[in-house]
């Protein structure tokens, strides 16, 4: 019988339905690999973010040295850049921010007619600056000439935990980061 078509009968078993989910021992194998992840991770993010509170920190204090070493050359006239704590008066910790003002009367304080430059609010518990001359005596105020030179060639260190940050501002006020 050729060219007769066969028909040929299969035997259909019920289709097989897959359960869904997860089982709580997979559940907890997963939540515990996250948390060895995560356990691994926050030592190096604190380390991260304490480098870029540094970095930020630093950039801050030679930008204030550019806009310094800038108004004294423009003015014609000596700029003060001193530790400040209320933005208005020098005082003694860099930590708690700093002010620049043109120092019209030569006095290295700033008076109510000598026009402020810059004032920034520093963080006192988050990092530690301290500005010196190159011989280490300790500075609250450096004189920036009509030329944009300091009085003396700067050290200035940044501590943020246990990272350190220094910069060097040269005779001529160039700020140069040393690390």
């Amino acid at each position: 019988m050729r060219g007769v078509n066969k028909i040929h009968y299969q035997r259909l078993d019920p289709p097989v339905i897959a359960e869904r989910g997860f089982t709580f021992l997979e559940l907890l194998v997963v939540i515990a690999i996250a948390g060895i992840l995560v356990g691994l991770a926050v030592p190096s993010f604190n380390t991260f973010m304490e480098r870029e509170r540094l970095s930020a920190l630093s950039n801050e204090f030679v930008s204030a040295v550019y806009v310094v070493r800038s108004a004294a050359i423009k003015s014609g006239v000596p700029v003060v850049l001193c530790a400040s704590d209320d933005g208005s008066s020098c005082g003694s910790q860099w930590n708690d921010g700093w002010l620049a003002f043109v120092d019209d009367d030569r006095d290295a304080s700033p008076g109510a007619t000598e026009l402020v430059v810059l004032r920034q609010s520093g963080d006192a518990n988050a990092s530690q600056i301290s500005v010196d001359s190159v011989s280490g005596d300790s500075l609250n105020a450096v004189r920036f000439n009509y030329r944009g030179a300091p009085d003396v060639a700067l050290s200035v260190t940044v501590t943020s935990g246990s990272l350190s940050h220094s910069i060097t501002v040269t005779h001529f006020g160039k700020p140069r980061h040393n690390d």
